[in-house]
């Protein structure tokens, strides 16, 4: 195959028994300790360099070190380059050169330098191409006695060097002038593209990325024993960008091995980059790995993060690992999906340039390979000592990956894949499928031009295909039955979570296992904190069915069977089995039975307050803007049952108790539906209030006695999207519970400040559970306010930890959590532990939401008392039962009754059907859907 050769020639200077770089510089230039490499690089193979475990060149020529030899040569030996490696910790792109020399006395040396390309400051582009960071050490490798550190350069600025940098270059491996063109082409593509994902300053439009992947599936023998057992086995590296264009990269080991008693033996790693101790080699027939693996004690899942804060003794025991195997590889006709847009013109590329052309070419690119193992061993190396296996020749098979995607970066697509390998038939299964990963639905415009465009270059990327002697389409689709082999969690992504595991199929009764790559849209990974958490979440049976878009504008009778739908959900008993669920799958009772502990009180004296959201009701028409009171009053029940007998419900009263008559606590929670009684009793947090300094920016400021006192707090919040924090669940829901009944003057324009307001809040007096009705959601840009559609959820989320349960409640959203101020402020305070999701965690369908502007506008422009104020006074809205006050102002007063139209356009008339106006601004919001 064509290669590539080119010299480079660096100098500078090294300081004896120094390890910083900079002093090791000064100290070699006062003592005038010249080095020197006069080198050249050979890629014998432009093809294989260009893929994502290689990289790697041989290194040759001479070295020149005045401490160690004087004005002599020294002849570079073992000498290699490696461009673009990945660091594993910090993500950071190497250029890497080591090699050994001897100087004139016989004494063997190692040399390590290394460039760090990274974008950390403003056109440093030519800085890090040019610095090479230098150590030299005794022996013959980085094991050795450290000689000295310094840094050397490429002198760009000397035109010399580059002459004769590009003198040298040539092709080598072909006399053909196109296929050196080609070859030159490929090289300089990877290189520029490399480099232009680093210092690319701005939003990048277009990505590409490839990878390379393993799977095998058979049988091995464990310390030469005749017994087989079953293994299944994939292993990959993936380059940056994959798979949707974030600027991270991925590699990762896993083996799953049956311990013959019906469960198994689970090994794992993924890092961001296993170089070194990696090499896929697909076209060379090998593979190796030997390096760390961590088996799973408990459970089936191992996380990227839970391997970067490994502690021993925790879930996970680091064991290692040495797994050589030879094998017969047959490559097979290569699958490519390109847009629909440019289909036809990839059929006239000539052979010689497809693969040049398809680095510009937009789509998914795979080149697959039937895998033969000829030879092959594992072994594990733990405390408890060494176990070595063997593969079974003849029962184990598998396939092979070298892939690219070149892609838009917008908008942000996810590639569902599943290769499924039946050893004994010697079959494999391969499924591909795509689609937009979320619509984000914050940003307007953008949101709007990415499904236009996601319309232009819609594709069809759906392949099913079966490999015995060539592929065919396969008709029927093999189905996974069971997931929870085994799963390395990619949660190191800012997107989303990328998962690879093993699985179970079934297919024409036959079953057998396979790879699958899954996208999870919830980030579980811990965020400042070293706890963990289990959040439930559970849905009504069949809710996909059940499921219905909001009707066209003008629609009446769509209009009239969708709020029909709405009752029924809600009128549905299966509410109180899906909150029963909830319960136990969050250890709601294990939780509570501890607090009691520890407070050392009896039952009937403990005290547990249940904050639900229900002073922002407006009208009990819309049911969407206030915690279902039945839930709440289920969970007193399933309380009382336990013997607790001292339950409160509380509420601070809202800046509507300031702007209608009769809007107390008790007054607006019998108009919801609660009814006090012998089981729990209502309290307004806005009365009896003492004295409390909370410091921060609270500061001196007030609680109320009960809510001071209780032994344990409860949010129970409602689903919704608000115009201030893009969302409120758990933790907004305490806001609520601030005692000042004038809240937007007290916190929003006085102190200022709602977040820390209310975290400040958290902090004196914290909540030890959290729950979220979502039977149904009040989403798009006025959700707090009314929706007239509001979406059939029909999910009941809860959990020890608010944080936690917000941020499942938010992705599922399909939001960023942290756009909310209310969570990055709980996760700078409290943390986010790492999160054990129960149930149910995809996201809403057809869940839209607030736009970012209009946050923007609420904090910027409604947020000043002298403007807010009448806006608020003037567009507030409740049920007739709640009349209005008079305003500060007369001529409030007098206008509010004549802007009746405009408080049409915001919220639905109590106890009328929503205004036109009203469902056209939702729409015009929602006009992606």
């Amino acid at each position: 195959m064509p290669g590539i050769r080119f010299k480079e020639d660096m100098d500078g200077y090294v300081g004896e028994n120094i390890k910083d770089f900079r002093d090791g510089e000064d100290y070699g230039k006062r003592y005038k300790n010249t080095v020197k490499i006069e080198g050249e690089i050979e890629v014998d193979s432009v093809d294989e360099f260009i893929q994502v475990s290689s990289h790697e060149a041989e290194f040759r020529g001479k070295f020149y070190c005045e401490s160690l030899g004087g004005k002599a040569s020294m002849v570079i030996e073992n000498g290699r380059f490696n461009l673009f490696s990945i660091d594993p910790d910090s993500g950071h792109r190497n250029m890497k050169y080591s090699f050994n020399f001897n100087t004139p006395g016989g004494k063997q040396y190692y040399f390590y330098g290394c460039k760090d390309i990274f974008n950390d400051k403003v056109c440093d582009l030519i800085e890090d191409m040019t610095t090479l960071f230098t150590r030299i050490y005794e022996g013959k490798d980085s094991s050795g006695k450290l000689y000295g550190s310094g840094i050397m350069y490429f002198r760009i600025k000397d035109i010399t060097s580059i002459v004769n940098m590009i003198k040298s270059s040539e092709v080598i491996g072909t006399d053909d002038l196109l296929e050196k063109i080609n070859t030159i082409g490929k090289f300089l593509g990877f290189f520029i593209g490399e480099t232009w994902k680093t210092y690319a300053p701005g939003p990048r439009f277009f990505y590409k990325t490839n990878y390379e992947n393993l799977v095998l599936s058979g049988k091995l023998r464990e310390n030469g024993e005749n017994k087989t057992r079953e293994f299944f086995f994939f292993s990959g590296e993936h380059n940056k960008g994959f798979p949707w264009g974030d600027e991270e990269t991925m590699s990762d080991v896993a083996l799953l091995i049956s311990d013959g008693n019906g469960d198994y033996i689970r090994f794992g790693i993924t890092k961001r980059s296993l170089q070194g101790f990696l090499n896929v080699d697909l076209k060379g027939n090998k593979y190796t790995y030997i390096g760390e693996l961590y088996q799973i004690n408990e459970g089936h899942s191992l996380s990227f993060s839970e391997i970067n804060s490994y502690k021993a003794g925790g879930n996970i025991e680091k064991v290692t690992a040495e797994i050589n195997l030879e094998l017969d590889t047959q490559a097979q006709e290569r699958v490519d999906v390109t847009f629909k847009l440019i289909e036809d013109f990839e059929k006239i590329i000539p052979d010689k340039f497809k693969d040049m052309v398809t680095e510009i070419l937009l789509g998914y690119f795979a080149e697959p390979y039937k895998v033969k193992v000829t030879k092959g061993s594992i072994k594990i190396t733990s405390s408890t000592g060494e176990t070595v296996y063997s593969t079974d020749q003849k029962g184990t098979f598998g396939e092979g990956e070298l892939g690219k995607i070149n892609n838009l970066k917008e908008p942000t697509m996810w590639y569902n894949y599943l290769c499924g390998i039946d050893p004994k038939a010697q079959t494999l299964y391969l499924k591909m499928d795509y689609g937009t990963l979320r619509d984000e639905r914050e940003w307007y415009i953008k949101d709007l031009f990415d499904k236009k465009l996601g319309e232009i270059f819609k594709r069809d990327i759906k392949k099913n295909l079966i490999l015995k002697k060539k592929f065919e389409k396969n008709p029927s689709v093999p189905a996974v039955v069971k997931d929870n082999l085994l799963t390395l969690v990619n949660d190191h992504y800012p997107t989303a979570v990328f998962l690879r595991r093993i699985v179970e199929i079934k297919n024409n009764g036959k079953t057998f296992y396979g790879l699958e790559e899954h996208i999870d849209a919830i980030n579980m990974a811990p965020i400042n904190s070293d706890k963990e958490t289990t959040v439930a979440v559970f849905t009504y049976k069949d809710a996909d069915k059940r499921y219905v878009k909001p009707p066209k504008i003008g629609d009446e009778k769509g209009r009239k069977l969708y709020e029909k739908k709405v009752l029924n959900i809600y009128n549905d008993k299966e509410k109180f089995d899906v909150l029963d669920k909830v319960i136990a799958g969050s250890a709601f009772f294990e939780v509570l039975e501890k607090a009691l502990a520890k407070s050392n009180k009896g039952k009937e004296d403990f005290s547990i307050i249940i904050k639900p959201n229900f002073m922002f009701v407006y009208s009990t028409s819309d049911k969407t803007t206030y915690t279902d009171p039945t839930l709440v009053e289920h969970l007193v029940q399933r309380i009382y049952e336990k013997g607790y007998r001292n339950i409160k419900i509380a509420e601070a009263r809202s800046t509507l108790s300031v702007f209608f008559e009769g809007r107390d606590v008790k007054n607006v929670a019998s108009y919801v539906g609660f009814k006090e009684g012998g089981k729990y009793q209502i309290i307004d947090l806005s009365e009896d209030l003492e004295d409390y300094d909370y410091g921060g920016k609270l500061g001196k400021h007030f609680v109320n006695k009960d809510w001071k006192s209780a032994d344990f707090r409860v949010s129970f919040a409602k689903n919704k999207t608000h115009s201030y924090a893009l969302y409120t669940l758990a933790i907004k829901n305490i806001y609520g519970a601030l005692p000042m009944e004038f809240k937007f003057k007290a916190y929003h324009c006085d102190i200022g400040d709602i977040y820390k307001s209310t975290m400040d809040y958290i902090k004196h007096f914290p909540i030890h559970f959290g729950f979220v009705d979502g039977v149904t959601g009040a989403d798009g840009p006025f959700g707090i306010f009314a929706d007239p559609y509001p979406q059939l959820t029909m999910t009941i989320i809860g959990g020890e930890d608010i944080v936690a349960v917000d941020w499942v409640g938010a992705s599922k959203m399909g939001i960023e959590p942290m756009i909310s101020v209310y969570m990055q402020e709980a996760v700078k305070i409290f943390g986010k532990p790492r999160i054990r999701l129960t149930g149910n965690g995809e996201l809403y369908k057809f869940w839209a939401n607030t736009p970012r502007i209009a946050s923007w506008a609420s904090h910027n422009i409604l947020d000043y008392y002298t403007f807010g104020y009448p806006v608020y006074y003037l567009l507030s809205e409740s049920d007739p039962r709640f009349p209005a006050k008079p305003a500060t102002s007369e001529i409030l007063t007098m206008f509010r009754p004549k802007l009746k139209f405009m408080r049409e356009i915001f919220f639905k008339e109590p106890g009328q059907l929503p205004s036109v106006f009203h469902q056209a601004l939702n729409k015009l919001f929602l006009l992606w859907q």
